[in-house]
């Protein structure tokens, strides 16, 4: 790729992922789990994945210190500075029906 782009072998692979538009595997780990979050919410409250989903919801009230798949989730949209779509579901869930 650097030989492509004309650059020093030196040139830190960031940069040169970077310039081609491709991602890192941790952020395309992060993309996928945020599609997955966004289907759990979006699911029927009679499926088991939206009951299991509440139930952890309830584990991170009850038990803060303690670390579940929702837990990390919102974790990962606070640390990308979108706590106002944890605390707000709903209204991602209508920006997502949403049609321009």
């Amino acid at each position: 790729m650097k030989s492509c782009l004309g650059v020093k072998v030196s040139t830190q692979n960031d940069f040169v992922h970077c310039e081609l538009g491709r991602l890192d595997m941790n952020s395309y780990a992060i993309i996928n789990v945020i599609k997955y979050w966004v289907k759990v919410i979006n699911s029927s409250e009679t499926k088991y994945i939206n009951i299991m989903y509440k139930q952890m919801l309830h584990g991170i009230a009850r038990y803060p210190n303690k670390q579940n798949w929702a837990s990390q989730v919102k974790d990962i949209l606070i640390k990308l500075n979108f706590e106002d779509v944890w605390t707000n579901k709903k209204f991602l869930i209508s920006l997502l029906y949403t049609r321009y």
